[in-house]
């Protein structure tokens, strides 16, 4: 259980996606002026990054591996993590209208934050298992949504 804390721990602030690695530091930039929005978009993120870490882990493992086949992993995550996003905002959707209200047309360009694919293949190089993936995806998750909720909580605002 110490291990996975150290996972959660070192991928959160030791090894930051966004501010150590510059991976998905488009929503940090440019993803909101409404903090409220930045929020929404970094918990969407978050899931989807959680979410995607596991299934890329189990794809590679019980289908690119099987059958020989670790050459496709780049095509297949990316696959993995576009239906991993469609998915998110499906349920969204259908959960939380105001979420999605929030979001507009922001859930669907999770697919395009390179932080996604990025822990995906982190973990693949890192050769985890499935329960280190995961808490990994939760570590990155963290690691990516504060930067990214409190550069938008200290953008200045305008009065119009």
């Amino acid at each position: 259980m110490a291990e996975l804390a150290l996972i959660v721990i070192a991928a959160a602030l030791v090894n930051n996606l966004v501010l150590v690695q510059s991976l998905g530091v488009c929503p940090l930039f440019g993803a909101s002026g409404r903090v409220e929005t930045a929020i929404g978009t970094a918990l969407v993120t978050g899931l989807v990054l959680t979410i995607a870490a596991t299934l890329t882990h189990v794809v590679e493992r019980y289908v690119l591996l099987p059958l020989e086949v670790p050459y496709l992993r780049l095509i297949a995550f990316v696959v993995v993590v576009a239906i991993a996003v469609r998915c998110t905002d499906a349920v969204a959707r259908r959960t939380s209208p105001l979420l999605t209200q929030l979001l507009g047309i922001q859930a669907p360009l999770v697919t395009a934050n390179c932080a996604v694919l990025g822990v995906a293949l982190l973990n693949s190089t890192a050769s985890r298992s499935l329960v280190a993936a995961i808490f990994y995806g939760v570590g990155a998750a963290l690691g990516s949504c504060t930067p990214t909720c409190r550069c938008r909580s200290a953008a200045p605002r305008s009065h119009s």
